[in-house]
């Protein structure tokens, strides 16, 4: 069974699937997992980091799954760091959460440092900081992007282009933009006047 989930800097990736979700490590081919711990639970479609540095793309595409689930949950423990090329975190085409206790620092050098396609909700809700950083922090596709709620959420977003834009929705609940002083939520995007 493929679970849709993939780890690396170059497509596909490293993908988690039935035969090797036990163990997600760079012993078991995870080349991109340098140091923490990676598990997966398939039963509530949750991939767990704790402490975990990764080097290259983590992506989650509901169309390349065997499995038809109603949310992936990504559940941070500890402090964590993806850094890559390319999207730092690239969720497609289904409902994703990303919760926790724990932080996490994305880093792009040339891309979102998390990235949202197709018309479906993300939600950010953790108590530790969910730092995003690329040429667009948080970003989706012009006209495809995502429904992103923030739920009292601790995120930094920047980008050399933009810090969070084009997606079909922002939601605010439990939370506020602190920082610039002056930005405001409009049409999938967040803006300074």
């Amino acid at each position: 069974i493929n679970y849709g989930i993939t780890f690396g800097e170059d497509r596909p990736g490293k993908m988690i699937t039935s035969g090797n979700y036990t163990d997600i490590s760079a012993a078991n081919g995870f080349d991109a997992i340098e140091s923490g711990t990676v598990t997966f639970d398939p039963e509530t479609y949750t991939l767990t980091l704790k402490d975990a540095v990764i080097t290259g793309s983590l992506r989650y595409n509901k169309e390349n799954s065997d499995i038809d689930v109603a949310e992936f949950i990504i559940n941070l423990e500890g402090s964590n760091q993806i850094t890559s090329r390319r999207a730092s975190i690239s969720l497609a085409y289904g409902d994703a959460t990303i919760k926790g206790s724990g932080s996490l620092k994305c880093n792009s050098e040339k891309d979102c440092g998390i990235f949202v396609l197709g018309n479906h909700n993300f939600k950010i809700s953790c108590t530790g900081l969910i730092d995003a950083e690329g040429r667009w922090g948080i970003a989706g596709p012009i006209d495809r992007g995502g429904y992103l709620r923030f739920v009292n959420a601790n995120v930094k977003a920047k980008g050399s282009d933009a810090s969070i834009c084009d997606l079909a929705k922002i939601e605010l609940s439990g939370c506020k933009i602190v920082s610039p002083i002056g930005a405001y939520i409009e049409n999938g995007a967040v803006k300074l006047d």
